[in-house]
């Protein structure tokens, strides 16, 4: 199978594939619903989606990717929850989260890893699920949910799941960047991501005081700000990109601020609009249909962030395609001289990522599997040998959290800095009611 840029960037220099990167779900399910109704639910949810059975290998080559005809692990394992308050269980999951982690082989599978915790008749169970990012985003919840309920309405209704499959939707994607990169498709970019590298470079440069110490961190640092319903924009609760475009405005403004510059050079992810370069429908299909691109963003100094959202709205809306095409260029088209003067220049230290509402925002019809808020942490390591610096935000219960993760080696104080920074920036968007229209060019996603 071919594999995706970004998958290439966080496999390239490594010998084996990094297991802990990784998305968690905490679902409930529904009294009454059995284990060995779970299990064989899940079974049929590997089967259905072939992402789930994929295997990563390296050899002298490098690195390529298969298929599994079948997945041979237990994928599933139960235990009886005893009594526990809130704090007491969320422990208990959080240690559970990570033994499950650890079961994880991308060489030979599994990809995925659940835990069933059965609370009685008359009480909803918890599932606690573990699946590689790799195979899975953030859009694969819906699918995931869809086809959990789907089987398990089967199982009660005929005692065993309809057997169908889903389409192939992230291999045809994949396949398509590929043969993308061996044409003449993305020439007309390539001039555009250079400059936006380019002008870049200085903004990017890490003071000597905040340089990487020596030796690596053990840990992330995390620092974590919260900003209540009063004080941010409407926009950045509606999902789709005016709510990116709003979230990336104020990070931009905290990071001119912190670094005393006109501009933020930053990389963000693209929003998964369908497009040319992106799958028409990929709704029922899991997988990793990530793209990453950098931008350049402008800030007059002393701009508040409303008056600097137009200006970054034109910036953004600029970009081709969504910000495809750039890690084509990156990682899978043949090395040119021009194409090499690309990849020799530095990508943004710092990467934003907005998304609107928690995990208990996804409800799917009134199946027996929910998801359920539960707020367990993941080690974020592997992103941030892209980004050094990665801003994580999202409304969640009508408050903004901003979750500021750094690969350790930079200076707490500092750190902290731009994290105030960024909680200042964001309530100035109060009152900011809509996004401005921008300019939307040509290829633009």
């Amino acid at each position: 199978l071919p594999l995706t840029p970004l998958i290439h960037r966080l496999l390239d220099g490594r010998d084996e594939a990094p297991a802990d990167f990784v998305t968690v779900e905490v679902l409930e399910v529904a009294p009454g619903v059995a284990a060995d109704d779970v299990r064989t639910a899940l079974a049929h949810l590997v089967e259905m989606q072939e992402p789930l059975r994929y295997r990563f290998l390296h050899n002298g080559l490098g690195w390529r990717a298969q298929c599994a005809a079948t997945e041979h692990a237990e994928l599933l394992d139960t235990t009886v929850l005893p009594p526990l308050g809130p704090e007491d269980e969320l422990a208990l999951l959080q240690a559970d989260k990570d033994k499950l982690i650890d079961k994880l082989d991308l060489a030979r599978g599994p990809l995925l890893q659940a835990k069933f915790y059965s609370r009685g008749l008359h009480r909803p169970g918890v599932l606690l699920l573990v699946v590689h990012h790799f195979a899975y985003d953030e859009i694969s919840t819906v699918p995931l949910l869809e086809d959990l309920n789907g089987a398990l309405a089967d199982i009660a209704a005929t005692g065993a799941p309809r057997r169908e499959t889903r389409p192939p939707a992230w291999r045809a994607w994949a396949g398509q960047l590929n043969a993308m990169a061996q044409s003449d498709q993305l020439a007309g970019e390539l001039t555009y991501w250079t400059s936006v590298l380019r002008a870049g470079q200085e903004g990017n440069a890490i003071p000597e005081a905040e340089s990487p110490t020596a030796e690596p961190a053990p840990e992330p640092g995390v620092i974590e700000r919260r900003v209540p319903a009063d004080a941010f924009a409407a926009p950045l609760t509606v999902s789709g990109p005016a709510s990116r475009e709003a979230a990336l405005a104020a990070v931009a403004c905290a990071w001119a601020r912190w670094r005393g510059q006109p501009y933020a050079y930053l990389s963000t992810v693209g929003h998964g609009s369908p497009n040319s370069y992106r799958p028409s429908d990929r709704s029922r299909s899991l997988g990793w249909f990530t793209n990453l691109f950098p931008a350049l963003l402008p800030v007059a100094p002393g701009a508040r962030v409303p008056d600097a959202l137009p200006g970054i709205v034109d910036a953004l809306r600029a970009v081709p395609h969504d910000g495809v095409g750039y890690g084509i260029l990156r990682t899978l088209s043949p090395r040119t001289a021009a194409v090499a003067e690309l990849r020799e220049l530095a990508e943004p230290v710092v990467c934003v990522e907005h998304k609107v509402g928690g995990i208990d925002a996804i409800k799917v019809g009134d199946g027996a599997v929910r998801i359920r808020q539960a707020p367990l942490h993941t080690r974020q390591r592997t992103l941030m040998e892209v980004n050094p610096i990665v801003v994580f935000t999202a409304v969640v219960d009508d408050v903004l959290e901003i979750k500021l993760v750094h690969n350790g080696r930079f200076d707490a104080d500092g750190m902290a800095v731009f994290a105030d920074h960024l909680a200042e920036a964001f309530a100035e968007l109060s009152g900011v009611e809509a996004v401005p229209p921008g300019v939307r060019q040509e290829g633009q996603g």
